[in-house]
């Protein structure tokens, strides 16, 4: 899923408001390292998995649409063009 622009600052300020730190944030995921965080927070990361997105939607509890866009695949969009041509 790609990371909307104004993700980082919106999980930011979730952070600061629940006076949490970037390591409690990676831990409540399952993350090894806060640095994944880090990077998310520094726009560096700027597509995660679903499952990603879903756990950090759910830890700060906004909605997974406020920081997320689904990422749609050129080649499925392809194939199912296809399919209908062919029909």
């Amino acid at each position: 899923m790609q990371v909307r622009r104004e993700a980082p600052r919106r999980i930011k300020g979730t952070l600061m408001i629940k006076g949490r730190s970037q390591r409690w944030l990676a831990q409540q995921c399952g993350f090894e390292s806060h640095s994944y965080i880090g990077r998310i927070l520094a726009g560096k990361v700027t597509t995660v998995t679903a499952d990603t997105a879903v756990k950090l939607a759910a830890v700060l509890e906004i909605p997974l649409d406020d920081l997320f866009v689904p990422k749609v695949s050129s080649t499925s969009y392809r194939s199912g063009k296809q399919r209908e041509v062919a029909a």
